[in-house]
């Protein structure tokens, strides 16, 4: 084979197809969205979920696959990451000696092993391009504590000082750092190497970016915001790929979906930070029209403990709980429902700002359905244009009024509608939109800051409370038994509410150029 003929560029990912695993799946995403033939090295590991579904794309763009033996067990630890190293230097020397060195070295945590091979391979060969990529914090876990794994080799720890020392450019950014024996981990190191020696660094969100490197810690001698400086120089924001569509229909799902219900899914665990509570109490208080027109459908490893969560809720008749189902699958039924469920991570009380985006949000915006973001206030999914509806994390009235308005919008049409039901109808959403434009002045503007968001959440639940009036209207419609003088009474009621809407929106808008408005005022005038 000719070297025009071989791969130019090295792609470092402990875990890669055909092994289950989310981290895998995105570096595959990221060859496939290349379309570049690559060399790929991963480690070989025994007793792990296998998923073949994405091969038949991705196997392509594959020149080689080298793969290593590196112990799995603990692969946190210098005992795995060590073999790690050397198994792969002494394979990539090898092919570097038969066909010149790559152009370029791509490595992506987690796990911490690639990072420290792309380093030790740009140190022996300083002409290719490295470039690392972060999916999540490394040094902090999802709960904000600080892992502290102990690195403990002498001899290497000081072999990276020497290079410290040694480098040229690290001289010239005045960035002077020199790592204590006592102190170092692996979580550190992983994060320090690629911030020191990486030509480009990705971090997938902006969030992620800024937590990540103002969380950083250096030891007195270091200069903590020369560093900072240097690694915003070579730094990009590369959010995960979404495939194109011929991926989603390249696997035929023959899961059965029934068309009268409205059906949900959510994909993926269950775990700590991200649990599913509101969203099963907000359908299990369902306004009581629409108990009965909808499926939830979850897909996940973590199926007893879904069973245990819903045991004792009325709602359980409606769910529906399967294994996990092979990639390509996934990509295919994601097109199906007509709801798709996504929860942020809880980070409020550990983290300034929430760094996490969940990677099936990229597999979502392909997908052509609509989704549903339970969103942490300020978080990148809270932030993002393709969630159609979006409730609030840890709140059970915000996931209760969104999934009623998701159930009542789908089914709408189905709906024959008195004058005075319509009528109520329109009103209400009408002050949806108001209320949503209130939520954009105090977005955009940042008028009162928290106050504004009170004044915001409680409207918010005060409209929920007309949508739940609204339904039940229309639940009694069947039996046209709807007191009309009542109704117009409670419109005319609504109506001066309405009026007194404007008037605060105006408020709102006459202030918006404002620096401040003191909060003495804000009561006087929402009282």
């Amino acid at each position: 084979m000719s070297d025009e003929k071989k791969a130019k560029d090295l792609i470092i990912s402990y875990f890669f197809p055909s092994y289950a695993d989310t981290g895998g799946f995105v570096v595959a995403k990221r060859v496939i969205s290349n379309g570049k033939k690559v060399d790929i090295l991963q480690n070989y590991i025994e007793n792990i979920n296998k998923d073949e579904s994405l091969n038949g794309i991705v196997d392509k763009f594959i020149e080689n696959r080298i793969v290593l033996h590196a112990p799995y067990t603990q692969i946190w630890k210098w005992d795995s990451i060590k073999p790690f190293i050397i198994e792969g230097m002494e394979k990539l020397n090898k092919i570097s000696k038969d066909k010149n060195s790559y152009k370029s070295i791509y490595s992506r945590s987690m796990p911490r092993q690639a990072h420290y091979l792309g380093f030790e391979y740009k140190i022996e060969h300083p002409e290719t391009k490295w470039i690392a990529e972060f999916s999540d914090p490394i040094l902090f876990d999802i709960y904000g504590k600080k892992r502290a794994t102990k690195l403990n080799d002498d001899n290497y720890i000081e072999k990276i000082n020497e290079i410290i020392e040694k480098n040229t450019i690290l001289k010239e950014k005045n960035i002077n750092i020199t790592l204590n024996h006592k102190k170092v981990t692996t979580e550190y190191l992983c994060e320090l190497l690629p911030f020191l020696f990486a030509d480009e660094i990705i971090f997938t969100n902006e969030n992620q970016q800024k937590i990540m490197i103002n969380k950083f810690p250096l030891e007195d001698n270091g200069n903590i915001n020369n560093l900072k400086d240097f690694i915003i120089e070579r730094s990009v924001i590369n959010p995960q790929p979404t495939l194109n569509k011929d991926a989603y229909e390249s696997f035929k799902s023959n899961y059965e979906l029934n068309d009268e219900y409205i059906n949900f899914a959510y994909f993926g665990l269950f775990y700590g930070t991200r649990n599913f509570e509101d969203v099963f109490y907000a359908f299990e208080n369902l306004n009581e029209s629409f108990k009965d027109k909808f499926k939830l459908h979850i897909f996940t490893a973590e199926k007893n403990f879904v069973k245990r969560a819903i045991s004792n809720l009325k709602m359980e008749k409606n769910v529906i709980i399967n294994d996990n189902i092979p990639y390509l699958e996934f990509l295919n039924l994601t097109t199906k429902f007509d709801v798709l469920i996504v929860s942020d991570a809880n980070t409020k009380n550990y983290f300034e700002i929430n760094p996490y985006l969940p990677s099936k949000i990229a597999d979502y915006c392909g997908s052509g359905s609509d989704i549903w973001g339970i969103c942490e206030e300020g978080s990148m999914l809270d932030k993002s244009e393709d969630i159609t509806f979006k409730s609030r994390l840890g709140d059970f009235l915000s996931s209760k009024y969104i999934v009623n308005k998701i159930i009542f919008e789908k089914i709408n049409s189905n709906y024959s509608l008195t004058k005075d039901e319509m009528d109520f109808k329109n009103f209400y959403f009408n002050l949806d939109n108001k209320i949503n434009v209130m939520s954009n002045l105090e977005n955009d503007e940042k008028i009162l800051g928290s106050n504004l968001y009170e004044v915001i959440n409680y409207l918010s639940i005060r409209n929920m409370n007309l949508n739940n009036d609204l339904n039940n209207l229309i639940n009694q419609n069947e039996e046209k038994q709807i007191n009309i003088n009542m109704l117009s009474n409670d419109i005319d009621k609504l109506n001066k509410e309405n009026i007194d809407l404007n008037e605060k929106i105006k408020f709102l808008e006459n202030n918006r150029n404002k620096k401040s408005l003191t909060t003495s005022k804000l009561k006087k005038f929402f009282k």
